[in-house]
């Protein structure tokens, strides 16, 4: 093979390798498994991400804990920021919320929920 049918076949293989950009984190508990990501294309630095509700209960009140990590995976930062809806019973909630500090990766975990029976509902 020639040197220029090789450096075809090699941009062609690296066009194939996986790149991870920011990739997300997923925060998994026995109530809540929250999806997170950097969000792109703000003005300031956010997170988004889906909260899931595991429980056969109506999760209200919920506030979410946003921690800046920083290429070892230490925690550099925290906010804790109200979610604007109610979490339905086995469904989930989408979420885009200004982060702590500029980092690396973010971990978004469930901080504190009301739990009430019921079918469904949204708001406060």
């Amino acid at each position: 093979m020639t040197r220029l049918g090789l450096a075809i076949v090699g941009l062609a293989l690296a066009g194939c390798a996986p790149v991870a950009i920011n990739p997300g984190l997923v925060t998994d508990s026995p109530d809540f498994m929250v999806e997170a990501s950097p969000a792109t294309g703000k003005r300031a630095p956010s997170v988004e991400g889906y909260v899931y509700n595991k429980r056969p209960l109506l999760a209200t009140r919920v506030r979410l804990r946003i921690e800046a990590l920083d290429a070892a995976g230490a925690v550099v930062a925290t906010a804790v920021r109200p979610l604007d809806r109610d979490i339905p019973i086995g469904d989930r909630v989408y979420f885009d919320m200004p982060v702590p500090a500029a980092a690396p990766a973010y971990r978004v975990t469930v901080d504190y929920v009301f739990w009430r029976s019921g079918a469904g509902g949204s708001g406060p």
